[in-house]
């Protein structure tokens, strides 16, 4: 079979199996996980892979990573790795299709949190699903290996747990063979049947950065017995807002508080039952430059 040919092969493929992808995705956008708890949707990968009988299919990485390998049947070095996230978010399904989730995770670390896939990645899973089966039925005439990465907690692990990315790589996951190139991509609200590209940086890296602002407790009548952490914690909030004017222009980065919290009543300044605040911050920058630039901005 001729490249032509294999190209044609591989879109009638992807015809056929495009309404089995929407099924996959209804399925995973109603049973939504979070992260570091992907157990069924791990599972749920696991048996689509294993029904393709690919070379391998890799579980438990990570917590709940899935790896699938495909070795071509024509020789080739070249190993490419199709890459996606698994995990959900911690907020309620406004959707209002019939497929939306009602999942309640009462376990979760600061819950119960109501489960949904709000930031796509019920699409992702479907849509790597659909490529490895692609992919899969025409074997005999691929040259090399694909990957088919299946990776959990792409939106965070609870702090006090790893996971995540780093933690795919720590244990190996594209290890054996290891990729000459990896390929993800993320829905948009672009339009319909277009992907978008650009020359360089596409998404950004991101970390967490918790803040802790000690105070005095006291009872808000009489503040000047105390030392108040609040305007401390709301100087540092607005402050965090003009961070962006310490990196150059040419590499994008934001900085957002995400989480305030704070043990005491209305009527009492923080600290009267805990002498803590925390702000915990989500950094998400291009560049190496802004990396290593807010790495000394944001210490406190």
């Amino acid at each position: 079979m001729n490249i032509q040919d294999l190209y044609e092969d591989i879109d009638r493929r992807a015809a056929a199996i495009a309404p089995q992808v929407i099924v996959w995705r209804h399925h995973v956008h109603a049973n939504p996980e979070l992260s570091n708890r992907e157990k069924d949707t791990a599972a749920y990968i696991t048996d689509k892979l294993r029904a393709l009988g690919l070379d391998e299919v890799r579980t438990n990485i990570a917590g709940h990573g899935v790896v699938g390998v495909l070795r071509g049947g024509k020789p080739g070095d070249r190993v490419i790795a199709l890459r996606a996230d698994i995990d959900a978010l911690p907020m309620p399904d406004e959707s209002g299709v019939d497929f939306a989730s009602n999942v309640v995770d009462h376990d979760y670390p600061g819950g119960p949190f109501p489960v949904s896939h709000a930031c796509g990645h019920d699409c992702h899973v479907a849509m790597l699903l659909g490529a490895a089966t692609v992919l899969a039925g025409v074997r005999e005439n691929l040259s090399g290996t694909v990957l088919f990465v299946f990776q959990p907690a792409e939106e965070g692990p609870p702090v006090d747990e790893t996971g995540g990315a780093q933690a795919m790589l720590d244990a190996g996951a594209p290890a054996d063979p290891e990729p000459t190139m990896v390929f993800g991509m993320h829905v948009a609200p672009a339009p319909k049947g277009v992907i978008a590209y650009r020359v360089g940086n596409q998404y950004a890296a991101s970390c967490l950065v918790e803040i802790t602002i000690s105070g005095e407790g006291v009872h808000g009548s009489s503040p000047w017995l105390g030392v108040d952490p609040m305007p401390a914690a709301g100087s540092i909030i607005t402050g965090v807002g003009r961070l962006y004017r310490q990196v150059p222009a040419y590499d994008p980065v934001t900085v957002s508080i995400g989480h305030v919290e704070d043990e005491g009543r209305f009527n009492h300044n923080p600290g009267f039952y805990a002498d803590d605040d925390t702000l915990v911050s989500g950094v998400r920058m291009h560049a190496n430059i802004a990396v290593d630039h807010l790495s000394g901005v944001l210490k406190v």
